[in-house]
Order: C-alpha cells, then sequence, then structure tokens
C-alpha cells in the first residue's frame, strides 16, 4: 500500500525514534529542524520582498542583507547557546544590531563624493543627522531626513529574522516566530495601491506549513519523553491539515481584497482612527521624508506643514461649497520657517466672538477700514476630511457651529478656527470671511511703517538660511522700491522660471528645501512657490506669511447641484504679504493658476462695488504701469497635469494603527467565537449531575470521532474497547470505574475520589478524541483522492 510506503518515509525507524542528538549537526537535523529553518526562511524572505518592492526611500540598503544577518546570527547563536555558554543570547542580538547598523551607515550618501569611502566620514555624517533629527524631535521641529526611519526599518526586520530563529528552532514557538514578521508584512501592504499580494499568499501558505510542523517537533519530544511510539498515520494527517488549511486561507487572502482599498473599511477606519493621528502628528513632521504610498490629505491643517518631495492628487469629493464667487478658501496660516517646512509658533485658543452669520454679512469696522468685503461660504462634507480647521473666504469673522480661535500670541493674529466638535460627513456649516478688494493706488500708497510686533514675528528666517536665497532676491527686486513691487517682481520670476510639477525630487537630507528648489531642483508645486516667496520677501525685510487651504475656479462649478466640488486636486497654498492700514493680500506665485486680480479704479471703497461682482485687473496708467502690465501679461511656464490618485509623501499613523485595529477586532472575533462554542458545549451538560459530567462529554466526543457507543456494553467494557483503536486504557478506565462508583453504586455511601487524576485522565482523552474530530475530515478527503489510494 502506497500509504504505507509514505509512513515509512516521513517517520525515522523504531530503533532510533527516541536517540538524543549527540552532536550540533544532529541537533538541527532531529525532529526535521532542517525543514523548519527552510520554511521560515522563505516567510521572512516573503516579507522581505514586500519591503524591498515598496521603495521607500532612496538610501535604503539591501532588505535581503538585514534579513540574512538576522536569520545566520540566530543559527550561530543556537549554536553557542548548545555547545559554549549560555548568554549567547546578549552576544546575539548586539552582533545583530551593530552588523545592521554598519550596513546602513556605509551605504549613507556623503555631501563629499571623493571622500565618499573614508569610513570616519559615514560614521560622523551618521551621528550629525541622527543629531538633527532628534533635535527636531524636542523642539517641536520638521525633519526631511529618511535616516531614522531607515535605522527602524533595518533593525527590526534582522531583530525579527534573529529572533524567529531562535523561536523556531530553539523555543519551538511558531506564533512568536511568525506574528512579527506577519504584522510587518500586514503593515507594509496595507500602504500598497494594490490588493493583490503574492508575499502575503506565499507568507500565509508556509505560515500554516511552519506551525503545523514546529507542533509536529512539540510533539515528537513529548512522546519522546513518555517513550511512547508515534500514533498510525500521524505524518499524512499533518500533511494533508497544512496544506488544506494554508490553501483555504490563501484563496481567502487572494479574493478578499485588503481592508486598505476596500472604501467602507477604510471610511470606518478613518473615522476611528482621526483623533489617534492628530496626537501622532509629531510623527508625520519628524518623517516628513519617507513616502507613505496611501491615500493622505497634502495638508493637515494642524501644527506644520512640511514641505515634500512628489505627490499626486485624488480627484474624490471632499466637500461641496456653495458661495457666490469662486476664490482662495483658507484654513491655516503658519509663519515660522525651519528649512524643511513651516509651523505655526506659540498659539492659544479663545473662544469665538460670537457674531451671527447677518452681522458678519455687513463687516466691522476693522474690515472697512482695510478695503475688504464680506464673502460666504457654505461648506457640506462628503468625505472624511482633516479636522484641526474651518474654510473662510479671507480673515475670519464667523462661523453658524461653535468654534474657537487659534491666536498667535505673538502678532494676536487669527491663524484659523477650530470647530469644537469634529467634522464628519454629511455635516453643514457655514462662514464668513473678509477678502481685501483694495485696488493698487491704495496698496501703493501705503506706508512702510510695519508695526513692531509684525517685523519681529514676520520676518523669522532660520539662522541656517543660505545666503544664496538672499542674494537671488536682492537680484530680483530692491529694498528701495514699494514693497508691492518687488512682491510683484518675486511673484512674476517665480512663475517665469519655475514650472509647476507635481513630481519632484526629494531634497539632500540636511539642506534647505527651498534652496533646493530654487537652485537644484528648480521646478516644484504650490507649497514650493509659496514658500519661496515668502522667503524671497523676508530676506528683503517684507513681512510675509504662507496660508494653506483649497482654491476654486468657474471650471469646478457643478451646474446640477448649483455649488462648487472640491477634492484634493483643489489644495492650494499662497503668500500673504502685509501692507499697514490693509493688512494681508494675497499673491500667487504658482505658474499653473491666474494671478489674483485687484481693482484700479481711483477714490474706490467697498461700497462702490455690488456684493458677488467681479473685480477684475487694473486697466488705468499709473506710476508702474509699465511693469505691472508686463506681469499681468506674463504666461506661466512648465504647467504639467494633475494627477488621479494620492501619494502622499509623509509617513502617517493610520495604516499601523488599522493594522493594529484589524488584528485586535480579528483576535475579539476568534475569542468570542471560542466562548460562543463553549457555551454551548457547558450548556448541552447543565442536567448532568456533576460528578457524571466526564463521562458524558467523553461519551459526546467519541461520538463525533466516529467510534462505537454500543448500548448492552458496561462504561468499562466500552472504555477497554475504545483504548484498543485510540490507546490511553488506564485514563479511560480511571473514567469508567469513577462513573460506574456515582452511577451505580450505594447512593448512602460517600465515594471519594482522586480529582486530579480524573480531570488529568479527561484532558488527556478529551485531546485525543479531539484530534480525531479534526483529523476525520482530513481522512475522508484522503480517501477521495485517487493517487492515495492508489497501489
Amino acid at each position: 500500500m502506497i500509504n504505507s510506503e509514505l509512513e515509512h518515509l516521513f517517520r525515522p525507524s523504531d530503533t532510533d525514534r527516541h536517540e538524543q542528538p549527540n552532536s550540533i549537526l544532529e541537533h538541527f537535523l532531529h525532529g526535521y529542524s532542517w525543514f523548519s529553518i527552510f520554511l521560515l526562511l522563505i516567510a521572512l524572505l516573503a516579507m522581505t520582498h514586500s519591503l524591498e518592492n515598496a521603495n521607500w526611500v532612496d538610501e535604503m540598503p539591501s532588505i535581503y542583507i538585514s534579513t540574512l544577518i538576522g536569520f545566520v546570527a540566530g543559527l550561530i547563536t543556537i549554536i553557542f547557546q548548545i555547545k559554549y555558554f549560555s548568554k549567547s543570547l546578549y552576544v546575539g542580538t548586539i552582533t545583530t544590531i551593530i552588523l545592521s547598523l554598519s550596513t546602513i551607515v556605509w551605504n549613507l550618501k556623503t555631501t563629499n563624493p571623493a571622500t565618499a569611502n573614508q569610513p570616519y566620514l559615514h560614521i560622523n555624517e551618521f551621528l550629525f543627522r541622527i543629531y538633527d533629527w532628534y533635535s527636531a524631535v524636542v523642539t517641536g521641529g520638521i525633519s526631511n531626513d529618511p535616516l531614522p526611519f531607515v535605522i527602524i526599518l533595518i533593525l527590526t526586520v534582522s531583530l525579527i529574522s534573529f529572533y524567529a530563529v531562535l523561536s523556531t528552532i530553539r523555543w519551538k514557538n511558531p506564533w512568536l516566530a511568525l506574528l512579527p514578521p506577519g504584522f510587518v508584512l500586514l503593515t507594509n501592504i496595507s500602504y500598497l495601491s494594490y490588493s493583490k499580494n503574492v508575499e502575503l499568499i506565499i507568507f500565509l501558505f508556509i505560515a500554516i506549513l511552519l506551525i503545523v510542523q514546529i507542533n509536529f517537533m512539540r510533539s515528537l519530544e513529548k512522546w519522546h519523553v513518555e517513550r511512547r511510539p508515534w500514533p498510525e498515520h500521524i505524518s499524512i494527517q499533518i500533511i494533508f491539515l497544512g496544506i488544506a488549511t494554508s490553501f483555504i486561507l490563501v484563496t481567502f487572502a487572494w479574493l478578499t481584497p485588503t481592508f486598505n482599498n476596500w472604501k467602507p473599511v477604510d471610511t470606518y477606519f478613518e473615522n476611528v482612527t482621526s483623533p489617534l493621528q492628530e496626537r501622532f502628528e509629531w510623527f508625520n513632521r519628524v518623517f516628513a521624508g519617507v513616502s507613505s504610498k496611501r491615500d493622505l490629505p497634502v495638508h493637515s491643517f494642524g501644527e506644520t506643514m512640511p514641505l515634500q518631495a512628489s505627490i499626486s492628487l485624488s480627484n474624490t469629493d471632499l466637500m461641496e461649497i456653495e458661495t457666490i464667487s469662486p476664490g482662495n478658501f483658507k484654513a491655516a496660516i503658519y509663519d515660522e520657517y525651519t528649512g524643511f517646512g513651516w509651523r505655526t509658533s506659540d498659539t492659544i485658543l479663545v473662544n469665538s466672538s460670537g457674531t451671527t452669520i447677518d452681522a458678519a454679512l455687513f463687516g466691522t469696522s476693522l474690515t472697512q477700514s482695510q478695503l475688504r468685503e464680506p464673502r460666504s461660504l457654505t461648506v457640506t462634507i462628503l468625505n472624511p476630511i482633516p479636522n484641526r480647521r474651518l474654510l473662510f473666504h479671507g480673515e475670519p469673522i464667523a462661523s453658524d457651529i461653535n468654534t474657537k480661535n487659534v491666536i498667535n500670541t505673538q502678532s494676536n493674529d487669527i491663524i484659523g478656527v477650530t470647530p469644537k466638535d469634529r467634522l464628519k460627513p454629511n455635516m453643514t456649516y457655514t462662514t464668513v470671511g473678509a477678502i481685501s478688494v483694495a485696488p493698487i493706488q491704495s496698496i501703493l500708497s501705503t506706508s512702510l511703517d510695519y508695526p513692531s510686533h509684525i517685523k519681529e514675528h514676520y520676518l523669522q528666517l532660520p539662522n541656517s538660511l543660505p545666503t544664496s536665497i538672499k542674494m537671488l532676491a536682492t537680484d530680483i527686486a530692491s529694498t528701495a522700491e514699494h514693497p508691492y513691487i518687488s512682491a510683484r517682481k518675486i511673484e512674476d520670476h517665480l512663475r517665469r522660471n519655475y514650472p509647476y510639477t507635481l513630481d519632484v525630487n526629494r531634497p539632500p537630507p540636511r539642506s534647505d528645501v527651498i534652496e533646493n528648489f530654487l537652485f537644484t531642483e528648480k521646478r516644484g508645486y504650490f507649497d514650493h512657490h509659496a514658500s519661496a516667496m515668502t522667503i524671497l520677501l523676508r530676506t528683503i525685510g517684507i513681512p510675509s506669511r504662507i496660508a494653506t487651504g483649497f482654491t476654486l475656479d468657474t471650471n469646478s462649478f457643478d451646474t446640477s447641484s448649483k455649488s462648487y466640488k472640491i477634492s484634493e486636486i483643489h489644495s492650494w497654498s499662497w503668500p500673504e504679504v502685509y501692507f499697514p492700514g490693509l493688512g494681508w493680500i494675497e499673491f500667487n506665485p504658482t505658474p499653473n493658476r491666474p494671478l489674483v486680480q485687484r481693482t484700479n479704479q481711483p477714490n474706490w471703497s467697498p461700497d462702490s462695488l455690488a456684493l458677488g461682482t467681479e473685480i477684475l485687473p487694473f486697466e488705468e496708467e499709473d506710476d508702474d504701469d509699465e511693469l505691472l502690465d508686463e506681469l499681468n501679461t506674463s504666461s506661466p511656464l512648465g504647467i504639467s497635469e494633475i494627477g488621479d490618485s494620492t501619494e502622499s509623501n509623509i509617513l502617517t499613523v493610520k495604516n499601523i494603527l488599522q493594522v493594529l485595529i484589524f488584528c485586535a477586532v480579528l483576535g475579539l472575533t476568534l475569542i468570542a467565537i471560542t466562548f460562543i462554542i463553549w457555551g454551548i458545549w457547558l450548556y448541552l451538560f447543565r442536567k448532568v449531575p456533576p460528578n457524571q459530567r466526564y463521562w458524558a462529554k467523553i461519551q459526546y466526543l467519541a461520538k463525533w470521532a466516529g467510534l462505537p457507543l454500543i448500548a448492552n456494553q458496561t462504561p468499562l467494557e466500552w472504555s477497554d474497547l475504545i483504548s484498543k483503536s485510540v490507546g490511553n486504557a488506564s485514563h479511560f478506565r480511571v473514567l469508567a470505574t469513577s462513573y460506574n462508583a456515582v452511577r451505580y453504586g450505594n447512593p448512602e455511601t460517600t465515594y471519594t475520589s482522586n480529582e486530579v487524576a480524573l480531570i488529568s485522565s479527561y484532558n488527556e482523552i478529551k485531546k485525543i478524541l479531539l484530534q480525531r474530530i479534526i483529523a476525520k475530515p482530513i481522512v475522508k478527503l484522503r480517501n477521495l483522492l485517487p493517487f492515495i489510494n492508489a497501489k
């Protein structure tokens, strides 16, 4: 029979099955350890291949090398533990860390290519970059250096491989070996855009085989201690059980889309994890140089705004806006430049004034003096959006929901308005803001006498700002001319010479992002253009700041709903320049959208312009007519297409939280199912006397296992008959004797029994019967396969 031949292939002979290994090589070969090592290596390589293909950062060394370092170090550690000393685990861990860090240091790109092969320069570069990143963490700064992420990933992979080997071979614990790499693999693929993951399928298949294999090895050790022979056909059952389980899980993983691409689940996770994401914003600002591979907003409107590399913009509708005219809708303002991005300086939350919408539409004394016109907009949220800020058309005046103003403590400016309750889909709110409609003559007539708090706060520049940026600003504009003329010259220079594109290379580590944009990359998108204009203006003494939000034009109007639809495509940043008496005025240095239009009518006031009238560009002559005409007729260069999918450049905690929540939900579901089955099991025996339940439970299990129940046999006779088939006659007799004494003995006599022995016998028999119940369908399946029954 071929069944017998397979049994002989998969089990050792009766003479050597219980012999202990005499050498290190025999230790690995004993109990099929070599096969477990092979399966574990494939599982780890599946995880590694997925990470390698994700291409997280440019400076990532080979992850395969890290996996092999941990794997080989684990094997060597086991050998040393066996033959030399027991503390080799600590030595192996430290060695794995040192070797992994060495691969990172050697792979670093130094600033001087001529000395790139000198090891001490790599070490200095490593230490300086780690110090810079640490400073950004503790000071609330921004870092676009991917090195910390590289260290975390490489050390995680190598240590997972190291301890996976120890867990598999030394500790015989498959779950400890497989759960960490499985978690890393799930987290990695949750960031990727495709749902059919070959690595996950391979990992699941190998994981089940490895779990079955290691549990079989543990059973071998137990049988060795008890000097028992193997159960019949155990190898065949193990093989079929492992393959069948693997096939089911692989099929499930292939047919079920990953939850990161399943819209209802993704929306649910977005709502659940958004509060946690806001608490972990520091994670985003110090890992700004890592591509997230996920659909994330370009702007979070939080305390920081890292300047990213390549992005794409999704066309999924986020909001529906009703307004009388399109324009820029402001959400957040940033005032402090760090060299890698923007952040808000010290702020406090103050309850909003409580002005009604109707009253706000008449404006305030301040808006009238600054030549500003109130504009209202009604926002209906369609999909999850950043919850930190409301949108305003210009400077905030009022809203119809409970809000708090975000006040800058140094300048006393309102830099944003945050809702007291979270913004959720299908929620609607109305705001009123005031936009500047000052004519050009009014702007040109403003003085240069800036308030002290404006000069102190909105001329901030980092000490590390390259001097080349200031030299470029002075080449473009003169400090002797009016700030408006200088602003228009810088605006025109950026529009003419820096094409718009979403495909931007990452700047070198420790380099200023704006310097890289102006002198190396020479292309970018709205964040880069707006930031560059703001920094250039500050270097020549003109107060400015950067605003973020969305922008709309007439092409975004939906004729069916009579409203504007906003998506990530409409994300926008723009600089605002301060003019005494008029406040903050918008500019647009990004060439893919038109210039901000202004009127040039003499003796103009807001009352002369009907609400909703389009503000036209100037036409009449004035002192800077030739310059301004040239600037207004300039044509933008290099406008590139806007993508349809979002790939933000910031690594967030959203997907890590998703994986954790998914695993927790799955675990709780399994626990709930276990408790339900356990409750039903207890319910079946609720009417059976306590001292007879063990025997009753054994009879139920025997019936489900396909063992015969003969009515005319006594418990002892039946137990002797069954024990011939499944073994463990002594345990059966303990249960049968106890049942006979209680069931058929003298009711007036109190029988005492060894409860510990009774429970032990019941557990042993239950385990054997459960194995037969599980193996029963496998045996039936095996009998249906023709090649198994062939002779």
